[in-house]
């Protein structure tokens, strides 16, 4: 695996940090959900055991099939960036105000200058400026999109942004 930049001041490594099994099983499902992919949920708990790291979401993302590719993007670059991405918020962790689980998400639409984002293990989207993405997130995503090769589809969602169940 490539080496990424040093995370910000304060930060811990890219790989270090955990995501509750909630989360997992919540980015890996709605992943394949959006590309039109099976997955067997009891299944992904016992091929994949925690802590669940970044890296092991990648082995779980391309064992469905997706191709979970790190990525480095700017807010201007999310423009031309193939949807679904993983998205992880810039908080620093594990301090007593929050839990030791990285509150990642599925940035899974662009609407105008605005991004539509849903963090795991929630159905409520958010939109945020495209322009103000690195505020309140990592410039490393990991994309979420099917292995192989296709013009990107427009995102299954309502007009009220609900992910498609």
């Amino acid at each position: 695996m490539d080496d990424f930049a040093a995370p910000p001041q304060g930060k811990r490594a890219w790989h270090s940090f955990a995501l509750s099994s909630e989360q997992f099983v919540w980015l890996v499902n709605h992943l394949c959900k959006l590309n039109g992919v099976d997955i067997d949920e009891s299944r992904l708990l016992k091929d994949f055991r925690p802590p669940h790291t970044r890296d092991q979401l990648i082995n779980a993302m391309r064992a469905h099939g997706l191709r979970a590719e790190p990525t480095t993007i700017k807010g201007e670059q999310l423009e031309n960036a193939l949807l679904p991405l993983v998205a992880f918020p810039r908080e620093v962790l594990g301090s007593e105000e929050t839990p030791d689980y990285l509150g990642a998400g599925l940035i899974i639409g662009l609407i105008g200058e605005r991004f539509l984002y849903v963090e795991a293990d929630s159905e409520e989207p958010r939109l945020r400026l495209k322009r103000h993405f690195r505020e309140f997130f990592e410039p490393t995503v990991i994309l979420g999109s099917r292995i192989e090769a296709r013009e990107p589809e427009p995102v299954a969602y309502s007009a009220s942004g609900e992910l498609p169940r």
